[in-house]
């Protein structure tokens, strides 16, 4: 058993107003079993684990400590909430609101369909954020979908689809380059 699952069952124990006795009288062992847990110099058994998260109303995760949060995430917390923001906002409706309001309003449907691209970019810039080092965060950029979008917007509008296809030589460059940058 490590300190910090210890110091969880200290703080638990805390919430709930038990005194190590009345811990140990709850579950059936020993106070002073309840004072090496909470040191760290022992664990409990499974059956200890089992009598305490049923006593405290949460999981096993819960009182173990080992849910699916990074250590990252937990350093991070304006990255959490930013995260959680990003994924609540309205997104898909908008984008659709707007690809109708566009296509009904002027009848402009072939080039408007490209705004559905912002759907998949939005939510991939989203993941990035999420990233739990810079590295990652800079491979997670939508960096293909990008180039692919701005050369079929050319494309279609203006009808270049010859000297823009070399924009696609950004997407190689790019990964050299963070690769680059993330070795110093």
């Amino acid at each position: 058993m490590d300190i910090n699952t210890g110091d969880r069952l200290f703080a638990l124990r805390k919430k709930y107003g038990l005194s190590q006795e009345e811990l140990a009288e709850k579950i059936d062992v020993s106070r002073q079993s309840i004072s090496k847990w909470e040191r760290g110099e022992a664990s409990p058994n499974s059956n200890n684990l089992i009598a305490m998260s049923k006593l405290y109303g949460i999981t096993l995760d819960e009182l173990l400590g080992t849910e699916k949060s990074s250590k990252a995430d937990e350093k991070n917390p304006v990255n959490n909430s930013l995260m959680l923001n990003l994924m609540k906002f309205p997104v898909p409706i908008i984008v659709i609101a707007v690809f109708l309001a566009v296509g009904f309003g002027t009848d402009i449907w072939h080039p408007t369909w490209l705004i559905l691209f912002l759907l998949p970019i939005y939510y991939w810039f989203a993941a990035a954020f999420k990233s739990k080092t810079k590295r990652a965060a800079l491979f997670a950029m939508p960096i293909p979908l990008i180039v692919l979008v701005i050369y079929l917007a050319a494309g279609l509008t203006a009808g270049i689809w010859h000297p823009t296809w070399i924009m696609f030589l950004i997407i190689p460059a790019y990964y050299w380059g963070i690769g680059v940058y993330v070795k110093k």
